[in-house]
């Protein structure tokens, strides 16, 4: 194995391992957890995008089988997506490094994860109604989990 890909393969790891003793640790930190930063640093330092979508896919399987179990599918799934989505807008900062790019890359990620994940557990939870008044409800009861307090 080449040094550069060797690199990579450590590198990964460690983000995937970063990310899970995070994610497990964060447990006690209400709305808190490290895996989409991880993910948004894996978009920015990974090239190769199906590399840098182990990075959260990964962790978030070994934290759940490991610690957390397994969940409703549908909403599954949506989650593990919407916390790889923040390796898109990593891979834009390449382009130019500022703060304010990274804030807004990490408020993308927040909104894509808060819209995205809450539409999941309305279509899937079953526990609201499909209908615009269940999620709307679904959406309000969701926003005390948002850290916008």
């Amino acid at each position: 194995m080449q040094s550069s890909n060797l690199g990579r393969v450590v590198l990964v790891a460690g983000l995937v391992v970063l990310a899970v003793v995070g994610r497990i640790l964060a447990e006690s930190v209400p709305n808190f957890t490290p895996v989409a930063a991880v993910a948004l640093f894996t978009g920015f330092c990974v090239r190769r995008r199906g590399l840098a979508i182990l990075v959260p896919v990964l962790a978030m399987l070994v934290a759940d089988r490991l610690y957390f179990g397994f969940y409703e599918p549908g909403i599954m799934l949506v989650v593990y997506a919407a916390l790889a989505m923040p390796i898109v807008f990593g891979s834009f900062l390449r382009a130019r490094l500022t703060p304010v790019r990274v804030a807004g890359a990490s408020v993308a990620g927040s909104v894509v994860f808060f819209a995205s994940t809450n539409l999941a557990v309305w279509w899937f939870g079953g526990f609201y109604e499909r209908t615009v008044d269940g999620l709307g409800a679904c959406f309000a009861a969701a926003l005390p989990f948002s850290g916008t307090r």
